[in-house]
């Protein structure tokens, strides 16, 4: 199997895992700073561990010959991988076409993603700056939900009473003090 499959696979599974911990275990729990360091840190260890080679950690004597030690695949070194390479150079296979497929949803998220700044800039461009004491506040007169980008909170006040407004600006005033929009940008 090529490295980069390979890899892609232990991050897929590491990420997994981390989701499923937090979604069994976390979820519930009201410690938020703790979830979120939790979910940036184990996330982004996610893309780390796949280097691990787990025969390193474990007794060579018995194990090695376990039927378990053979289906954890190890990231080949650099030059195993283009040997590997140069062979399958001129074929088209399974691999190739697992590559294709992580490039198109690469290619998908990124077109996603400049969807998601366009509609954003045209929605800014037609916000009406209503307070900006520590934070930006801007009305939108289309129907939102209220959010938080960077330094700024965006709502249509027009849809909520004054107390759920207080309520809503100091929800998300939180949000922008803990710079949640650079996690939802990692993420």
């Amino acid at each position: 199997m090529p490295a980069l499959i390979t890899y892609l696979l232990k991050c897929s599974l590491c990420l997994a895992i981390t989701y499923l911990f937090y979604t069994l275990v976390l979820r519930r729990i009201t410690f938020y700073n703790w979830n979120r360091w939790y979910l940036l840190s184990y996330s982004a260890l996610s893309f780390l561990i796949p280097f691990i080679d787990p025969s390193l950690f474990i007794r060579r004597a018995h194990i090695d010959k376990a039927p378990a030690m053979t289906y954890i695949p190890v990231i080949a070194s650099f030059s195993k991988y283009t040997q590997a390479a140069a062979a399958l150079n001129n074929t088209f296979n399974f691999y190739t076409m697992l590559l294709a497929i992580f490039t198109g949803g690469v290619l998908l998220m990124l077109c996603r993603l400049l969807i998601q700044v366009l509609s954003f800039y045209r929605l800014k461009q037609k916000a009406i700056m209503i307070s900006q004491d520590n934070t930006a506040i801007y009305q939108v007169d289309t129907d939102i939900i209220p959010f938080s980008f960077c330094n700024a909170i965006y709502l249509n006040k027009n849809l909520h009473t004054e107390k759920e407004l207080k309520e809503i600006i100091l929800h998300e005033y939180i949000h922008v003090k803990q710079g949640h929009t650079l996690d939802i940008l990692l993420a």
